[in-house]
């Protein structure tokens, strides 16, 4: 079915005793085959309405392709088809009906048909993965009662709108390919299986169910996920075949309330991961360690330094490996590593360490159309530092501006509110530099605002203030490598 949808009008709930349709219902009897068919007019409930606009301000549309599952007075699931004339806005739809059975004043129906449950019309089954992509936005679960001839349609459900995906993903080779969008909750509710459809058409579950939903991953479609009336914390995930997470957008700081015929946009992201982390025996060699954030330096590219020394497997224990956020602690089976310097990353269990001698180490990850490089570089210059500030013309060029913590080493980080009346205002440019307290060592030269958050900064101790910030309200996470000269302010 295609959703037009527009602003809610009121509630209207019609209860209707359960009477034998009048003769003017159109009846052609089938005497050999013992059956005959009835024809009924489909309509939208007037409260059938969506809170949200998807297209084209109108009402919901039928396809022709559409059925519906009505059952009879005897208990049957019969099967509606629309045939004749054709009008999206109120087709007929014909069943055909036992000879001794029939359709009564009352009578349940369900749209898709293929959600209605043989035997108890008070059930319906919602899936919990779809072959493609179309079939989403042909879910949207509706029930009606027969009233003089006609079907009036209400909404079950509330609708959770993805926008389509524009781009996809790099991934490290072919078979890593991005092929499953899966839209799963948090928590005991349940989105998928069996559910009692009660009076007031709330959803109750009864059996059989589950907290997740598939499909496969397309380009340009957008996606749509049903979800019955409660409250969420939710997320949608980009995945390989073997569970390889390539994205996963959440709504976990505040549940969606998802309310009978209402419907939440999610805006367009782009689907490409740019959180990265280094592990070694620095770290202790964890495959959910986030102290070695890897800075971005590119639209696809990434850098970070890290320690590489000997641990408790003496020289097995030299080197690094690079952990994707969205792949932390799977006991190493998604964890990046490779053999050689300038190779093609790969992940799984079997993988080796990124070559490191004793020493610090830059590793740079470049995540290409299909596959994924790396290089590797000694740091020469191994700097040791107890403390590093940010300081610019914000605070009048204090030595101690805002303090920046080390993660591990060489790896620092600090939390900035840019906010009226804040150190750090909106809109406003300013000059910074990042010290170490004593004015002894400075990195500039870097630029920050709100088209790229990530600069080099020059290791120097020169006169003059030639970085510059800008930035939008909001709170950032603040990440930079004294090891290699690059820093990232991130909003979260």
């Amino acid at each position: 079915m295609k959703r037009m949808i527009y602003l809610a009008a009121v509630l209207l709930l019609a209860a209707c005793s359960r009477e034998t349709l009048p003769d003017a219902n159109e009846i052609v009897e089938n005497p050999e085959a013992k059956t005959y068919t009835v024809s009924l007019q489909a309509t939208f409930d007037p409260e059938t309405r969506l809170s949200f606009d998807i297209s084209n301000q109108g009402a919901a549309k039928w396809d022709q392709s559409d059925k519906v599952a009505l059952f009879t007075l005897n208990g049957n699931r019969v099967i509606g088809d629309i045939r004749g004339d054709f009008n999206e806005d109120s087709p007929t739809f014909t069943f055909t009906i036992e000879d001794g059975d029939e359709i009564d004043e009352g009578a349940t129906v369900y749209y898709p048909a293929s959600i209605a449950v043989k035997g108890h019309p008070d059930q319906i089954v919602l899936p919990a993965s779809y072959d493609n992509v179309s079939d989403l936005g042909k879910s949207f679960p509706m029930k009606a009662t027969v009233s003089g001839g006609k079907m009036a349609f209400k909404h079950l459900a509330s609708i959770i709108s993805v926008a389509p995906f524009t781009s996809t993903p790099s991934y490290p080779s072919y078979d890593q390919r991005p092929q499953i969008v899966e839209f799963s909750v948090q928590g005991s509710n349940a989105i998928t299986g069996k559910f009692t459809v009660n009076n007031d058409l709330s959803l109750t579950a009864s059996g059989d169910n589950g907290t997740t939903i598939t499909a496969p991953w397309a380009l340009n479609e957008p996606y749509y996920f049903v979800l019955p009336p409660a409250a969420y914390q939710f997320s949608v995930s980009i995945k390989a075949a073997d569970g390889f997470i390539y994205y996963k957008k959440s709504r976990t700081t505040k549940p969606y309330d998802a309310v009978r015929k209402n419907l939440l946009p999610m805006p367009a992201f782009d689907p490409q991961c740019k959180e990265f982390y280094l592990t070694s025996t620095e770290t202790d060699w964890s495959d959910n360690v986030t102290t070695a954030r890897m800075i971005q330096t590119g639209p696809n590219s990434f850098l970070g330094a890290l320690y590489s020394h000997r641990g408790p497997l003496g020289d097995r224990d030299l080197g690094l490996r690079i952990l994707q956020k969205y792949n932390l602690g799977t006991d190493w089976y998604n964890v990046i590593g490779g053999r050689n310097d300038n190779d093609m990353a790969s992940y799984g269990g079997g993988v080796g360490n990124i070559y490191g001698d004793v020493g610090v180490w830059k590793v740079s990850i470049t995540l290409y159309e299909d596959n994924w490089r790396y290089t590797t570089e000694r740091v020469n210059n191994e700097y040791h530092h107890d403390h590093m500030y940010l300081v610019g013309s914000f605070d009048n060029w204090s030595a101690e501006g805002i303090s920046l913590t080390q993660k591990v080493g060489h790896n620092w980080y600090a939390q900035v509110e840019v906010a009226e009346g804040a150190m750090i205002e909106p809109g406003v440019e300013y000059t910074w530099k990042i010290n170490n307290g004593s004015w002894a060592v400075q990195w500039n030269d870097g630029v920050i605002n709100a088209d790229k958050l990530y600069s080099y900064v020059d290791y120097k101790n020169v006169e003059g203030h030639n970085s510059t910030l800008k930035l939008p309200a909001g709170t950032y996470d603040v990440y930079f490598n004294d090891a290699i000269g690059w820093i990232m302010f991130e909003k979260k």
